[in-house]
């Protein structure tokens, strides 16, 4: 089994929701999604981020569920930015935020995903700004 490396997203400020480009994992049976936080500014109210599939190439796509999720800490994100305790899991978001994050990791496990995948995020507040790059080991 070897291992392929990938980014998802280069580091930059986020002021707005969006999405990072679309990456080829034909043929990648599991994949680990690393977001890295290093900076945040204004007042970020909601922060989230999860991985899409895509099954036909990347016109139609699709939340994908997480098999885990871990915040620094070895913590859960849990929901609505709760510590989680480790039981809500198959769960949609990588990062689940109600503040801005200046220096926080997050990581997550996938098996199940289309041909197609990219990094999305839902980004809310007073002139949000926050910092984050996303990067994917994937295992053929």
């Amino acid at each position: 089994m070897s291992a392929i490396q990938f980014d998802l997203l280069a580091s930059a400020a986020q002021t707005a929701s969006g999405n990072g480009a679309t990456v080829d994992v034909s043929g990648i049976k599991e994949l680990l999604v690393f977001v890295d936080a290093t900076a945040t500014s204004g007042t970020v109210t909601e922060w989230d981020a999860w991985l899409e599939s895509s099954n036909d190439g990347g016109s139609s796509w699709f939340e994908v569920l997480a098999d885990s999720v871990f915040k620094n800490g070895g913590t859960d994100p849990g929901p609505a930015g709760e510590a989680g305790t480790g039981n809500q899991l198959p769960m949609r978001d990588i990062v689940n935020e109600t503040a801005g994050q200046a220096a926080s990791k997050y990581v997550a496990k996938y098996s199940v995903f289309g041909n197609k995948v990219r990094l999305r995020w839902s980004l809310a507040g007073t002139t949000p700004s926050q910092t984050f790059s996303g990067k994917a080991v994937g295992k053929n």
